[in-house]
């Protein structure tokens, strides 16, 4: 059987280059997980026969780095106890879901699925990644998306957009905005962990 291959246009350097499947079943998603082993990139999703091969620009890693430290500067100033997941890969074999987001917490000890997703999005993907991440049963999904983030809280079986996380209490998303898109990170960081002061 072969597959139908989607081959990405690189405008520039700071695009992610993608490249599509389809086709697949979950064996050949397995296969590929395991032909690439513990080598970070290329990041791997797949639903409904597709695979999508993401490679992220210095921009992406940037950006879900930024984010993931705010996250973690939030959490020691609140108190809440985290558990960094990051981009390790989330499978459902029974629904044949599997993806690896730009960053991942659990907010209690044990938990096997994240409570919370991050994804970057600087070129657009061929998957629907809310219907994703619902088949892995993830609390909460944040998107960055021109320089916006955009929050989804898992309600009644689908996704609703908030303005305030569900998994982190008392955080706003839009205040999180102004630090993500700094050059200087680390200031970025002490400037957000004074404001939490």
């Amino acid at each position: 059987m072969t597959a139908a291959v989607s081959l990405p246009t690189i405008a520039s350097p700071d695009q992610d280059q993608r490249v599509t499947l389809r086709g697949m079943s979950w064996w050949q998603f397995e296969t590929i997980l395991a032909a690439r082993g513990d080598a970070p990139v290329p990041r791997i999703a797949y639903m409904n026969g597709v695979i999508e091969l993401m490679s992220p620009s210095r921009r992406h890693e940037g950006t879900k780095s930024i984010l993931g430290m705010l996250i973690e500067a939030y959490c020691f100033a609140k108190g809440i106890y985290f558990d960094p997941i990051a981009s390790t890969t989330l499978k459902n074999p029974a629904l044949e879901r599997g993806a690896e987001p730009d960053e991942s917490y659990a907010f209690s000890k044990g938990r096997e699925v994240p409570d919370l997703a991050i994804e970057v999005i600087y070129t657009s993907g061929n998957l629907d990644k809310l219907e994703l991440y619902r088949g892995l049963g993830v609390r909460e999904v944040w998107f960055w998306v021109e320089d916006r983030l955009l929050g989804y809280v898992l309600q009644d079986g689908a996704y609703v957009q908030v303005e305030q996380s569900a998994v982190l209490p008392g955080l706003r998303l839009d205040t999180l905005t102004p630090y993500v898109g700094q050059d200087d990170r680390f200031e970025a960081v002490q400037a957000f962990r004074r404001g939490l002061a």
